[in-house]
């Protein structure tokens, strides 16, 4: 009964993991289909946030205060948009990594992950082509890269070292 158990609850968090996959994929391509324009809007009220949090300029004017702002997002604007790809690739190399690592065999459970993360971002990219605004950005590929190879490794070395200490 006990294998029996551990074969279904092995089973569920498998399961449970690759939904977490799809839903992360899913939500790199509403944010991939997104036209120019509304990407471009998000970022700039992601740097506006940042800059109230982190300005507290009560001794200036408003528009004193507007133009700072302004100046902040066109300076970061580029940065948190390469700081978005990174993270939403590096989740997605985490979620992909641990649903490899819990359900795959062999050399399937480490060949998956990297494939995922050479050949998604090349298709994520592509398929911005079809977006009014948007354009197939070699950089992003590398950042989008970046970020998943990051996840992967992460879970590679954790999961090498609990088997380590394991092992001990």
């Amino acid at each position: 009964m006990f294998a029996y158990d551990y074969c279904m609850k092995k089973k569920t968090v498998s399961i449970i993991l690759w939904v977490l996959v799809v839903l992360w994929i899913g939500l790199i391509f509403f944010m991939s289909s997104q036209p120019a324009e509304i990407s471009k809007n998000v970022s700039k009220g992601t740097l506006e946030k940042i800059y109230d949090i982190s300005h507290n300029d009560k001794d200036i004017s408003p528009q004193e205060y507007r133009e700072k702002a302004d100046d902040f997002i066109a300076i970061n604007h580029k940065d948190i948009r390469q700081a978005a790809h990174f993270l939403l690739f590096f989740v997605l190399g985490l979620l992909v990594s641990c649903a490899s690592l819990y359900s795959l065999n062999n050399l399937h459970k480490y060949f998956i992950p990297f494939a995922a993360a050479i050949i998604y971002p090349f298709i994520d990219e592509s398929y911005q082509i079809l977006i009014p605004g948007r354009a197939f950005e070699f950089n992003d590929i590398l950042v989008d890269f970046q970020g998943m190879l990051g996840g992967c490794v992460l879970i590679f070395l954790v999961f090498g070292v609990t088997k380590l200490i394991k092992k001990k």
